[in-house]
């Protein structure tokens, strides 16, 4: 198992200049969810430390400790298949982002779905 420090992670949103709603809207959370774990009520699973560790550009390792006998860590956790999104990033190259997830947020319950547009529309914009 492992366990979060609350601490770190609140400071590290503030210092993002991010509301827990704006927050929660960028990682495709309702808000209430996202509270709870920065208030150390509900450990979030896997995929979602790694969506807040993207979005508020701070490594899992600096929030998150593993028990020593944990399944999971860092480094296989990184070997997933997950889509790899910097949010923080995106959001600062691209501004109306923010506004498009939460569109998006609003129209679909397919986080998954979502997630793989958004990543469509940023490889189109590249080329």
């Amino acid at each position: 198992m492992y366990q979060i420090n609350t601490e770190i992670l609140k400071q590290r949103r503030i210092e993002k200049q991010l509301s827990q709603k704006e927050l929660a809207n960028l990682i495709f959370l309702d808000q209430s969810n996202y509270s709870k774990i920065e208030l150390g009520k509900i450990l979030p699973k896997m995929d979602i430390i790694k969506k807040i560790s993207d979005a508020l550009d701070i490594s899992p390792n600096q929030w998150v400790k593993f028990n020593d006998n944990a399944v999971y860590n860092f480094e296989n956790f990184q070997n997933h298949n997950f889509i790899n999104i910097n949010y923080g990033e995106l959001i600062s190259e691209h501004p109306g982002l923010k506004e498009l997830i939460s569109v998006f947020q609003k129209l679909s319950t397919d986080i998954q779905q979502v997630l793989t547009i958004i990543e469509q529309l940023i490889q189109k914009e590249k080329r």
